[in-house]
């Protein structure tokens, strides 16, 4: 296991529950397109997206607290 990745499982042990299963499923579907041979990575335009969409979101100014974010599905979020 590398480095960067052994660091984020220690810190996922502090998200919330929700946060923790929605990565329990996303990995899960990945073992499972592992083990039916039908995985395939990411490639660079998606991740870039994918990175884009998981920044920090600016605060409202208004109120002071910060935008919902849109939810999706685990299964629609690993685009091919």
């Amino acid at each position: 296991m590398n480095k960067n990745f052994t660091a984020l499982l220690e810190r996922v042990r502090a998200w919330p529950l929700q946060a923790q299963e929605e990565l329990e499923q996303l990995a899960m579907e990945i073992d499972a397109e592992l083990r039916a041979g039908t995985y395939l990575p990411m490639d660079e335009d998606t991740t870039l997206h994918t990175d884009t969409l998981h920044t920090d979101t600016p605060q409202d100014s208004a109120s002071g607290e910060e935008p919902p974010r849109a939810k999706k599905s685990p299964s629609k979020s690993r685009a091919r």
